[in-house]
Formats: structure tokens, sequence, C-alpha cells
């Protein structure tokens, strides 16, 4: 199977919609669900990604970091909460 880099607006438009239809765990600490889920990543052949970051409207605004990580199986989607870290990297404002 060959994957594109990109794709046009028409080929986007004759895309059929979809959903994930896997299991999705938000995870918002670095307690025992945290690790269950990097333990059941690590497990896997593939992943995949998407990071979300708090925009930035103005060129004077702070430039905020990742604030949400999604890492995903096949199977299993697990979103990682950010906010904490983010908070303390950019003087408590997150």
């Amino acid at each position: 199977m060959t994957y594109k880099i990109s794709i046009s607006p028409e080929e986007m438009e004759q895309l059929e919609p979809s959903s994930f239809p896997g299991k999705i765990k938000v995870i918002d600490n670095q307690g025992f669900e945290f690790l269950k889920a990097i333990s059941y990543l690590r497990r896997q052949k593939v992943i995949g990604f998407d990071t979300e970051s708090r925009p930035c409207f103005s060129s004077n605004q702070p430039h905020y970091g990742v604030s949400l990580l999604q890492l995903k199986s096949i199977y299993k989607t697990r979103v990682l909460v950010c906010a904490v870290q983010c908070a303390a990297e950019n003087g408590g404002d997150g």
C-alpha cells in the first residue's frame, strides 16, 4: 500500500466520512492509567500520533507548547493531557 503526501481539495471532497471505532481514553495525570497506556502503546508495532496546542492569535502573545498528545493504535486511542506541564512552562498560564 502506498500513501500520498498530500491530497487536493477535490480529492478531499470525494472521501467518505469516517470515525474511529475503537476505545478512546483521556488521561490527565501520570498515575496508574498513564503507565498502563504507555505499556500498551510500547507493545504496538505501529502507532499514530497527533498534537494540539493552545492557539496564539497575535505576535506579542507567548507561543504555547503541546497541550494534548493523542497516541493511537489500531484498536485504542489515548489522549494525554499536558496541561500541568504546559502551565509550569508558561509561568502558570495554561
